[in-house]
């Protein structure tokens, strides 16, 4: 089930456990970062490696219409693999269509644009698009591509709504979500797609089908240590709390695979991604290792890490803390039934910590709390009320 719900008396929290992840390198921040190679392009041989390039620097100069000559003549394959890809790679060329000559061999291609759509309005377009991207992106330059990762997809989730069963114009790309801030899973993937590439990180667009049986998209990140995956659709949970969840944020291949299932054939391979190490619930110490000989006091230590780092009101209201639990799907669910069984241990525990660190933080040990868990992402969720201490 996506979330398991559950309401209790309480609260919880306490430091231990589940190590941060190391230091991110202090890289120095590019002046102004190269659009990185899309993954598309990657898996292509030469000649189509050729083809992609002089019809992305076609795209580019907006030379549409026109018909434009190969410096090498490609298999009529090759070239439509190429337009393939670019499309893949370049969420901004949502517009782009490509007439390639009949035959086994081109010498040429001509860009057009999207029927319903004129090419001064693409271009008004793309300005809105950069417009709202820049605002999006204000302040992020030159971070640490972990970082970087984590923020472009928060300010994404408080950008973009999700539209219930919008269909066919916007609704599923780049334009839809960044300057209408709206549309289904094309929109939110596209975007974040074009954030982490303006901020010069490699991400890849993905699309196939969810385990809901739906057709679906996600993205793939290239960080130091490989690539991992992202679903900003399904972190933007439909409620109205304004709550930014992270389940699907910077998870490995083997995680996102449970319930994602690419369209064959999008790409020979997928990118790799077996590291959990920038996982975003490592990166912040949001998190408890399942071999950890107490589970109370582990899953305590990662909440009370969320709760230090937020900033709280001065009156009682709900707040929203997560953690994960790194390991075996079969220890997870023992500490799954710990974590139901033993909420109020566990709550005494997080304010006697809480105490002890002085951290300056009130909670309520008592009355109605809900709490929540993931199974597929193992990721735990409570909701207690907490204050700033006085």
């Amino acid at each position: 089930m996506r979330r398991m719900l559950a309401a209790v008396l309480a609260l919880l929290f306490l430091f231990a456990g589940c190590a941060r992840a190391a230091p991110l390198p202090e890289d120095e921040p590019p002046a102004a970062p190269a659009r990185p190679e899309g993954y598309a392009r990657s898996l292509l041989d030469g000649e189509g490696r050729a083809a992609y390039d002089e019809m992305c620097s076609a795209a580019e100069g907006w030379r549409v219409g026109e018909e434009i000559p190969l410096a090498s003549p490609a298999s009529a394959r090759t070239m439509r693999a190429a337009y393939d890809a670019l499309l893949l790679d370049r969420a901004e060329f949502y517009w782009l269509r490509c007439e390639i000559p009949a035959g086994e061999r081109a010498d040429r291609f001509t860009l057009t644009v999207e029927e319903g759509l004129t090419l001064p309005a693409v271009r008004e377009r793309q300005r809105q698009i950069d417009a709202a991207a820049d605002a999006l992106l204000d302040g992020m330059e030159g971070l640490p591509a972990p970082e970087a990762a984590v923020r472009a997809h928060d300010a994404l989730l408080r950008r973009v709504s999700y539209e219930e069963g919008a269909q066919g114009g916007d609704a599923g790309n780049l334009y839809g979500g960044l300057v209408r801030g709206g549309g289904v899973c094309g929109a939110y993937s596209r975007a974040y797609q074009y954030l982490m590439q303006r901020l010069g990180v490699p991400c890849a667009f993905l699309s196939g089908t969810s385990v809901r049986g739906i057709p679906h998209a996600w993205n793939a990140v290239k960080l130091e240590d490989g690539w991992y995956y992202v679903d900003a659709t399904w972190d933007d949970l439909p409620d109205e709390t304004g709550y930014l969840y992270h389940d699907y944020l910077l998870v490995t291949l083997e995680e996102i695979s449970l319930e994602h299932f690419p369209e064959p054939g999008q790409y020979r391979e997928l990118p790799p991604g077996d590291s959990d190490r920038y996982s975003y619930y490592r990166q912040f110490g949001y998190c408890a290792d399942l071999g950890d000989p107490d589970p109370v006091a582990a899953m305590a230590a990662g909440f009370a890490r969320r709760l230090a780092d937020q900033p709280l009101p001065a009156a009682r209201q709900p707040v929203f803390l997560e953690i994960k639990l790194f390991g075996e799907y079969e220890a997870f669910t023992r500490w799954r039934d710990i974590y139901h069984r033993d909420i109020f241990p566990l709550l005494r525990a997080v304010s006697a910590r809480l105490e002890e660190e002085n951290i300056p933080v009130e909670i309520d040990t008592t009355g109605y709390i809900e709490y929540n868990y993931n199974d597929n992402t193992q990721v735990l969720t409570l909701f207690p009320n907490a204050s700033a201490s006085v």
